[in-house]
């Protein structure tokens, strides 16, 4: 079994904070858009290579739901 040391944590929170404070503030910009176009514009969008703060929060956002907070989150394996 992996063994997690949380040392340092939140000197680690306070090095990412404002970058992800950034990015959120970034994504906010492009929201009002994004929230009017359809489906198959938003894929376009995200596979055009052009806009790379929302691939990123794309990638992220996968990252996470794949590993941490997707189905398996709430799986109870006890």
């Amino acid at each position: 079994m992996a063994t997690l040391s949380l040392t340092n944590q939140l000197t680690e929170k306070a090095d990412i904070a404002p970058k992800i404070l950034k990015l959120r503030t970034l994504l906010e910009s492009r929201s009002e858009v994004w929230q009017k176009i359809p489906y198959e514009k938003r894929k376009a969008w995200l596979d055009s290579g052009k806009d790379p703060i929302l691939e990123e929060a794309w990638t992220m956002y996968q990252y996470l739901r794949d590993n941490f907070f997707g189905r398996r989150f709430m799986d109870d394996d006890s």
